[in-house]
This record gives structure tokens, C-alpha cells and sequence, in this order.
């Protein structure tokens, strides 16, 4: 299979889980930021679902004989690769702040999708090792936006771990202050390192941007139509693509689709949801049960590298929302007819 079909497969993977991601940022999301969040996402999609229809139309020249484009699939998985970077980071940051089952669900999955695409960058002579940059004004909103988010949150675990009985903001629910101040004696102790590093990379990103905090939200309503409309494109472009390739992978019964994440009361094992999608389009469940405490690739060597912070929805994280967001103006509805 070539690089193109395995790029194509990875995309079509990627936009079924982050469709279902905004959606759920949208509906269970607690403050504006989850729904500015959504918003973010939902405009990752859009750029997803164009760059795989880029890369079906290079397949379909492929299959009949033409040369191959190499430009296509360069920007095409370095946006992509952008992308689970950015979500990659997320999910550390959030483990970073607690470790819960649906933060290390997350870092795991993200694990697991940058091992698949360090196979295809091999297949396609693609280094790896650099970190892709934001090269579209989606991707850099969504970098600014998420330095921004994990700046306070960061900044909050360096403070509480200075003075654990430091009096909190009375926007944190109380549950959430009382996690807050367990973890500033033991988690952000045993991670300050960590911490440290990766708040001084999101304020120096702040320093240099000319970006402005982005206020648009994606409501429940506009989300769930959104969410129509993008299952059907890509439904129809899988079956497009199944007359091209009816083997693929994408289309065997025993696959099953990603999810988001685990479930706060739900074991991962136990996940059976179906895609957005009536077309098969599903990832094999790898094994996300155990949060790795080593060797993560976010070492000091490696943080240098990664960029851009975006959470909301996700337990501790989200109970800080309204504590982040307090001092934000009041934001615009995203609605299908002003988007």
C-alpha cells in the first residue's frame, strides 16, 4: 500500500475521533473555553476532510498510471502530523495537572497514532524528528489559543506547589481545590521539572505572537449540525475511496472506532461505541489502560520541540475553566450561518 493510501486511511481515522471530540467538547464542556475549544476542533476537521480529499485525488491519478506528487503528501502529513502534536500535547499537559484515566487515555492514544505516523513519514522518506510548524491561520489561532489555556493552568500548579495553602479562587469548585492542593505535595513536586519546561515554552510563544486570543465558540446545537454534515462528507468520500481500494483496512468488519477518550466510569475495555460514520472507519484499541511514568517523549530534550496546549471537557481541566476564562471578553456564537 503506498504512502498516500496509508496517509488517506490515517486521516479518515483522525477526523471520525475529532468530530466526536467537538461534539462532546460542545455538550459536556464546562465554561466558554471548552466551547472555544470545539470551535478550534471543528476547524480542524475542515482542514482534514481537505486534505483528504487532496490525497484521494492523488490516489485515483496514482491508479491510473500518473506521477507521483510528492509536494501533496509532504504538506499533507506535516499538517497532520501538526495536528496529533498539538492534541499529543494536550493530553500531557493534562496529565501533567492529574492523573486521571481519561488524561492518560488520551496521552496513549496520541502515543499510538505518532508510532503509526512515524511509519508512514519512513514509508514516505519524511524526517520525523522535526516538529511540524502551523503553516494555515487555523493552526496558528489553535497554537496561540493553546499556549494561552496551558499557561494559566501551568502557572496555577507552579503557584500551588510554592504555597500548597495559598488561598485559591472561589471560581474552583471546591472538589477541584481540594485535587489542586493534594497534587502541590506530591504530583507537581515529582513533575516540576516538567512544569517548569513546558509553562516557559508557552509564555515565551505568547511573548513573540501577534495572534489574538480567539472568542468564538461552537454552541451544542451548531455542533451537532456541523457533526451531520462532516459524517456525511466523509462518508461519502470512504465510499469513493472503497471503489478505489475495497481491501482497505478501514472497511474490515472487526474494526472498531476511536473514541475520544475513556469514560470517567467506564473502563476502556468496555467501549464499544459505533463510528459517526455507517461506512466502517476504525482504529484497532491499543492498549490505553496503563499510564507509561517513563521515557515519555516530552523529556527536556524533546519539549523543546512541541507546541500548543488546548483542553476543556477533561475533569480537573475543566473545572479551571471558568477560573481561565474569567478575565476573557464575553465570546460570539459560532452558528452554521455565520461561520
Amino acid at each position: 500500500m503506498s504512502k498516500y493510501n496509508q496517509l488517506l486511511e490515517f486521516v479518515c481515522e483522525l477526523i471520525d475521533v475529532q468530530v466526536k471530540k467537538y461534539v462532546k467538547l460542545a455538550h459536556r464542556g464546562v465554561g466558554p473555553d471548552a466551547r472555544i475549544n470545539a470551535a478550534l476542533v471543528y476547524d480542524e476537521v475542515n482542514e482534514l476532510l481537505e486534505i483528504a480529499q487532496s490525497l484521494l485525488k492523488v490516489i485515483e491519478k496514482e491508479l491510473k498510471g500518473s506521477l507521483e506528487d510528492t509536494s501533496t503528501f509532504d504538506l499533507a502529513f506535516q499538517q497532520v502530523k501538526f495536528y496529533i502534536e498539538q492534541e499529543k500535547l494536550r493530553a500531557y499537559a493534562g496529565w501533567l495537572l492529574d492523573a486521571n484515566n481519561i488524561h492518560a487515555t488520551v496521552d496513549d492514544r496520541t502515543d499510538e497514532q505518532l508510532k503509526q505516523l512515524e511509519q508512514i513519514a519512513q514509508l514516505g522518506k519524511v524526517d520525523f524528528r522535526v516538529s511540524a510548524q502551523p503553516v494555515t491561520p487555523i493552526q496558528l489561532q489553535c497554537q496561540h489559543d493553546s499556549h494561552q489555556i496551558a499557561s494559566y493552568i501551568l502557572k496555577l500548579a507552579k503557584d500551588i506547589r510554592t504555597d500548597p495553602t495559598m488561598k485559591l479562587d472561589e471560581k474552583i469548585p471546591h472538589h477541584a481545590q481540594i485535587i489542586l492542593r493534594k497534587n502541590a505535595t506530591t504530583r507537581y513536586m515529582e513533575y516540576s521539572k516538567q512544569i517548569d519546561e513546558l509553562y516557559s515554552i508557552c509564555e515565551l510563544l505568547l511573548k513573540n505572537s501577534t495572534v489574538q486570543a480567539r472568542i468564538t465558540q461552537l454552541t451544542k446545537e451548531s455542533a451537532d449540525i456541523y457533526a451531520t454534515g462532516h459524517a456525511a462528507t466523509l462518508k461519502e468520500l470512504l465510499l469513493e475511496y472503497r471503489t478505489l481500494v475495497p481491501n482497505s483496512r478501514l472497511f474490515a468488519s472487526e474494526y472498531k472506532p476511536l473514541e475520544v477518550a475513556a469514560a470517567q466510569d467506564e473502563p476502556l475495555a468496555q467501549q464499544k461505541k459505533e463510528s459517526l460514520v455507517k461506512t466502517p472507519v476504525q482504529e484497532k484499541t491499543s492498549s490505553l489502560t496503563t499510564k507509561p511514568e517513563k521515557n515519555s517523549i516530552f523529556s527536556s530534550k524533546n519539549l523543546y520541540f512541541w507546541g500548543g496546549v488546548v483542553v476543556g471537557g477533561l475533569l480537573l481541566v475543566s473545572m479551571l475553566l471558568p477560573y481561565i476564562t474569567q478575565s476573557q471578553e464575553e465570546s460570539l456564537s459560532l452558528t452554521p450561518n455565520n461561520c
